[in-house]
């Protein structure tokens, strides 16, 4: 399973929130509007002599709260992503039960039109290996987010 890290206002990077240090990692929270949000810093590293990129992911747990299903996950975060997916094979794990339909305008590298494509929207919940953070998410599924890389 991946995910992307659109996590409402929470920013979300392995180092920082996962296994933070509390020391060195304070989130900056702040309050508006009776909404609270935390602000962590994240830090992406390229590799310049294998001219490789280095993509951000990390592990974690994902659960149904319905019914206390729960497995370990590998989360890919895209910062440019405006939603967050999951796959068929997570939603079915988890038994997921769909809260909405959104149809989507697809459109990849090389393609000059978009593809539109219904998707369900799923409601999960997401925490660090360490039980520190949980995190609800709502994610579209979709029977492959990436190839392997």
């Amino acid at each position: 399973m991946q995910a992307t890290n659109n996590l409402g206002n929470r920013r979300i990077h392995r180092r920082s929130t996962w296994e933070r240090n509390k020391e060195l990692h304070k989130p900056n929270t702040t309050e508006k509007d009776g909404e609270s949000t935390e602000e962590i810093k994240t830090t992406t590293t390229t590799d310049q002599q294998r001219s490789s990129v280095l993509l951000q992911m990390t592990t974690a747990y994902a659960y149904n709260n319905a019914d206390s299903k729960r497995t370990k996950i590998r989360m890919l975060f895209d910062s440019g992503s405006q939603r967050s997916y999951i796959t068929n094979e997570l939603k079915e794990k988890l038994d997921l039960k769909p809260i909405k339909q959104e149809t989507l305008n697809l459109n990849t590298f090389g393609e000059e039109g978009f593809k539109r494509q219904k998707c369900d929207m799923f409601s999960l919940q997401l925490q660090g290996e360490d039980g520190e953070l949980d995190i609800e998410l709502s994610a579209l599924a979709f029977p492959v987010i990436c190839s392997p890389v």
